[in-house]
């Protein structure tokens, strides 16, 4: 190994608007790497030493180097991000089996002045560009530092394999395309331990990307991106170092202490590490075809246009465009490496059809070889043949093209010998064999034109200028009436891709008869010039024109095809709006529902308690006043009294008395008695006398020593009513609390006595 040199240059530039850029600088020197290519990224949050990672990496090959890295990436010792977007280092790294290590510093994730889609897009386009990925982070693997890749996530809404993928693809197909992973722990202060039993470092990571269990939601999310980093990098690795230094000075001034005066234990590690790194570094790759420089541009150049136009980066698509490019630069190539040389070689006038024959053919197997040399790759399906490096394998001389008669019209000339024309071995699209054929009939159609330009003036030899002249009126003539007879049919109206697909087949077709036709024919040196010029003049621009004409009818269609795919995304995308809408509505009228039924289950509960006391209530009101109503109608019926005035009696009247403690009310009618309505005020005959009527069972006497009220003459229904009133008449005189009956009783339960 060999060591670097050179200086960090932007690989990817981020814009204030957040689009990415690929710079020209990095472009030039990435196609100058012609074999294959291993990209080794690193990752992680931001201020956390990648940068001083990577200098150690590119500067350092041995444990005796220096640590100065201040020409290498930016290290900052503030808590500002110091890389913006992605750098790349200048000079790659040769290794032994001829593969060239570049390194990419990628902007740290979790940046203040980022957003987290920002940080998704460049960490998926870093694992897209890379075939080594180096994620770095402090401390140790616990919750919180899983949690910080919380970002792979969304990876699989950033990224597709195929265009046919959608967003209903599986994210499980992503680890077939991205990198290897090693997580680099720095600043590691633990023992490498697992219940007393030592470990390795990739045993402790493996340990750390196990699921915990739980049921909150922070420990649901972790675990799922511990199974989502299981899934995408199935090839993964740890390492742990140790912090390079001691001193809290030195570390904010690491980019300047030399590597010997780092902690040694730090040192081996990292030389461990860097071997190992180196080791397993692969080429980056993609349908199993190693990539290199030219194609790795292409496919950074892909990737980036997908991510500014706001669609997610399509595996596939990137690498028909990078299969495309390089087709196309095969055929430039080509083109132009041929256009040089005829340019050089092609004399002032042709001097005979032999010796224009042989320039032709030198040059035509020199445009060949350019052709062969140039690096061009499959599309991943198996339908072109490449070398190990991707390149299109090398064109030979095959088959053999007629070629015409050489009958002189004047004077029979030598007809040159029959030559081979280079046959292509193996082609795919863009390369066709028309394409070839197109770079044959340029030099036909350059070489005629300068024989119609040479000035032959008036030469001693004039017979083989006069024969190559008639030769070529003859077969202009020919060509003219067998193409005539040929295509005269063809119409301009307007196609579909795969009726001008067919029309083209046909024309093919038809060209082969023509030209089988012509050779039996074709008389004179001039024949091939003449046809030549006539596949130059009228062919090549009819099939550049139906070329055209294709290509507009396929980019019609394809945009037609592109406007249903939208419409029809279109409506998805509001079906699917107005489905979680309503999803939303129903929940939200089912959820009001519940609180609906739920109140209204409160409040029937509630109504149904107030009416339950209600009626409780009236139960014992009605209860009252049929006991009372009961007393009244007992009362009425059994009660009587007599009333005489001065002491004497003379005519007994019908009075309704109640008794109420010490207080005596009379009623002077039935109905008075019944609404209680008495204009008397009540006579306390707390301290009456009373005296029973001798010569009347019934009648007995209430007196009023006080004379407060006249002596009061009653009588009763009955003996036994009279002794009733008698008896509680005196309890009152005897008691302070006068008793009393209930209206409703007959008893002498107290309360209150009335007849």
């Amino acid at each position: 190994m060999a060591d670097l040199s050179g200086a960090p240059v932007q690989l990817i530039r981020v814009d204030p608007d957040g689009s990415f850029h690929v710079e020209e600088a990095a472009v030039k020197k990435l196609e100058k790497i012609k074999g294959k290519i291993a990209v080794v990224a690193v990752a992680g949050l931001y201020r956390t030493g990648k940068s001083f990672l990577l200098n150690l990496l590119v500067n350092k090959q041995t444990a005796t180097a220096t640590a100065n890295v201040n020409t290498g990436f930016a290290v900052g010792g503030t808590i500002n991000a110091c890389t913006k977007g992605i750098w790349m280092w200048g000079e790659p790294f040769v290794l032994d089996n001829g593969t060239s290590v570049i390194f990419l510093d990628t902007e740290g994730i979790g940046s203040v002045d980022r957003e987290q889609t920002h940080d998704t897009r460049l960490f998926a386009l870093a694992l897209l560009l890379g075939s080594y990925f180096v994620y770095n982070s402090r401390g140790v693997i616990d919750g919180n530092a899983i949690e910080d890749l919380s970002l792979v996530v969304n990876l699989s809404k950033h990224i597709q394999t195929s265009s046919a993928s959608g967003h209903g693809q599986s994210s499980s197909a992503l680890h077939e395309y991205f990198p290897s992973f090693l997580w680099v722990v720095r600043d590691f202060t633990l023992q490498l331990q697992d219940q007393g039993k030592e470990i390795t470092s990739k045993q402790y990571l493996e340990n750390a990307l196990k699921p915990q269990g739980g049921f909150s939601a922070d420990v649901a999310g972790r675990d799922q991106i511990r199974m989502l980093l299981s899934d995408f990098f199935r090839e993964r690795d740890c390492v742990t170092l140790v912090r390079p230094v001691e001193d809290e000075a030195q570390l904010r001034n690491l980019p300047n202490i030399p590597y010997g005066d780092l902690r040694g234990e730090f040192r081996s590690k990292f030389e461990a590490m860097k071997t190992r790194l180196f080791d397993k570094a692969a080429p980056k790759s993609l349908y199993g075809k190693a990539l290199n420089g030219a194609m790795f541009t292409n496919l950074a150049k892909s990737y980036v246009e997908a991510l500014n136009s706001g669609k997610a980066p399509v595996i596939s698509s990137a690498w028909t465009r990078v299969v495309q490019a390089q087709c196309e630069d095969a055929v430039d190539d080509a083109v132009a490496a041929f256009k040089k040389h005829m340019n050089a070689r092609v004399a002032d006038y042709v001097d005979g059809k032999e010796q224009f024959a042989d320039r032709f053919e030198g040059l035509l197997t020199s445009a060949t070889q350019v052709a062969a040399d140039a690096q061009v790759v499959n599309a991943g399906a198996g339908t072109a043949q490449f070398d190990e490096f991707g390149n299109l394998k090398k064109f030979v001389a095959g088959g053999v093209v007629p070629s015409p008669k050489a009958v002189d019209v004047d004077v029979v000339v030598a007809a040159p010998a029959k030559k081979d024309k280079p046959e292509l071995q193996h082609v795919t699209l863009p390369v066709s064999a028309a394409d070839l054929e197109a770079i044959y009939d340029l030099c036909d159609k350059l070489a005629d034109r300068t024989l119609r330009a040479a000035d032959i003036g008036d030469q001693p030899d004039m017979q083989p200028f006069r024969n190559a002249a008639a030769s070529m009126v003859y077969c202009k003539h020919l060509l003219s009436f067998l193409s005539d007879k040929k295509f005269n049919s063809f119409t301009t109206s307007t196609l579909g891709p795969l009726e001008y697909h067919q029309r083209t087949l046909h024309y093919l077709d038809d060209l082969k008869d023509l030209h089988a036709d012509y050779v039996k024919l074709a008389m004179g040196p001039s024949a091939d010039a003449a046809y030549c010029q006539y596949m130059s003049q009228s062919v090549f621009n009819q099939v550049m024109e139906w070329t055209e004409d294709t290509t507009r009818a396929h980019a019609a269609h394809l945009n037609t095809l592109q406007a249903q795919v939208n419409a029809t995304g279109l409506q998805v995308a509001s079906a699917q709006g107005q489905a979680t809408a309503m999803k939303e509505l129903a929940a939200q009228e089912v959820q009001k529902c519940d609180l609906t039924l739920k109140e209204a289950e409160r409040k029937s509960k509630s109504d149904i308690d107030a009416l339950r006391a209600s009626l409780e209530y009236k139960t014992h009101e009605l209860e009252h006043v049929l006991n009372h109503n009961a007393t009244l109608r007992r009362l009425a019926d059994t009660a009587q009294g007599a009333v005489t005035s001065s002491g004497q009696r003379s005519k007994w009247q019908q009075r309704y008395f109640v008794l109420t403690g010490a207080a005596l009310r009379y009623y002077n009618t039935k109905d008075d008695f019944e609404r209680s309505r008495s204009d008397d005020p009540p006579i306390d005959v707390g301290r009456a006398v009373i005296e029973e009527d001798r010569d009347v069972a019934e009648a007995f006497s209430i007196a009023f020593p006080d004379h407060s009220h006249d002596t009061l003459f009653l009588h009763a229904k009955s003996p036994a009513v009279k002794a009733d009133w008698i008896e509680h008449l005196l309890k009152v005189r005897r008691s302070a609390a006068p008793p009393t009956r209930p209206m409703a009783s007959a008893n002498n339960g107290g309360g209150h006595y009335q007849f």
